[in-house]
């Protein structure tokens, strides 16, 4: 999925749910969950949208107008979702001012 076809989706009042995704690499991309289907949302070059912060990412949500989504990391080190290695978590995020 595009950044401008998640936009139009958005512009239509559909809310999917969103899923913020931390990588190995401190990286977080941008998945909608339709059903079963993670459809992975890519900037105009067809390329992973991507974000440094997890903050930075709810704030380009937030000025689409989505005001929550869930964070989900796979079982890495991460000191932004607290420290440590996990197993995995799936941590819902509500904002409701603009991160």
């Amino acid at each position: 999925m595009t950044q401008s076809e998640f936009e139009t989706v958005l512009a239509n009042g559909f809310r999917p749910p969103l899923e913020i995704v931390a990588t190995e690499m401190v990286i977080f991309l941008l998945r909608v969950r339709i059903g079963d289907e993670l459809l992975w949302v890519k900037n105009t070059k067809g390329e992973l949208l991507r974000f440094g912060a997890s903050q930075e990412a709810c704030r380009w949500l937030w000025d689409r107008g989505v005001t929550e989504a869930t964070l989900v990391t796979e079982g890495y080190w991460d000191a932004e979702v607290g420290g440590g290695s996990d197993p995995g978590i799936r941590h819902q995020l509500y904002f409701h001012e603009r991160p």
